[in-house]
């Protein structure tokens, strides 16, 4: 298989970071076997994580001030983007949690796939 670089990207068997449409744009359409995403869960918190040295602290906010609707619609923007850079035989992975999942789920018709996992926390 030949490997693709756009833009100095590198397109085949690379791990992109960070928001997806500072990258979907030169990936082609119909050209990624995975896809697997973990965003924000719309937790309306803060976090803060230090590993030992200052130079290793992680922070970001999972706030969002237009509300669920407002988290809804960017979600979704950003996955049908995704999807359309998808190969048909391709695998689609959206990680939510327990309690966003069935917002997504009430706007399922709207997703490009119909197949929702869910993962209980156990009691």
């Amino acid at each position: 298989m030949e490997q693709v670089v756009l833009r100095g990207i590198a397109l085949r068997n690379h791990l992109h970071c960070g928001d997806c449409f500072s990258v979907l744009d030169v990936i082609p359409d119909n050209s990624v076997d995975l896809i697997y995403i973990d965003p924000p869960f719309y937790s309306q918190r803060s976090y803060e994580m230090i590993w030992g040295e200052d130079a290793e602290r992680f922070a970001f906010a999972d706030r969002w001030q237009g509300g669920i609707n407002h988290y809804i619609s960017h979600l979704l923007s950003r996955v049908r983007k995704m999807h359309r850079k998808l190969k048909d035989g391709g695998s689609f992975y959206l990680h939510l949690d327990w309690h966003i999942c069935h917002y997504m789920e009430a706007v399922a018709p709207a997703l490009p796939f119909r197949i929702l996992l869910h993962f209980s926390r156990p009691c």
